[in-house]
């Protein structure tokens, strides 16, 4: 599975919690329809505000994903990222 791109529809930036909504393309073959919700954080009130690198997490952490394959929906939240475990 693997998600081939995003596109922002709304910008929910005064809602509990704030965030970005929109479609995404995911799937077996990255094509199928999907939606998906960015958390953002507290503190932005113009979509001009977010800091788009801020939100990008470290190669090294997991836990900011979480895909709901049976509703086709993605929950990206990078505040909720922690570090890999060590095998």
């Amino acid at each position: 599975m693997w998600c081939d791109g995003l596109i922002p529809e709304i910008y929910d930036l005064q809602g509990d919690p704030p965030g970005v909504h929109g479609r995404a393309y995911c799937g077996p073959s990255g094509q199928e329809h999907w939606q998906f919700t960015l958390l953002i954080g507290d503190g932005v009130n113009t979509a001009e505000d977010i800091d788009w690198l801020s939100l990008l997490p470290p190669a090294e952490v997991t836990g900011w994903l979480s895909p709901h394959i049976r509703d086709r929906r993605l929950v990206i939240e990078p505040s909720a990222a922690y570090p890999d475990s060590q095998p």
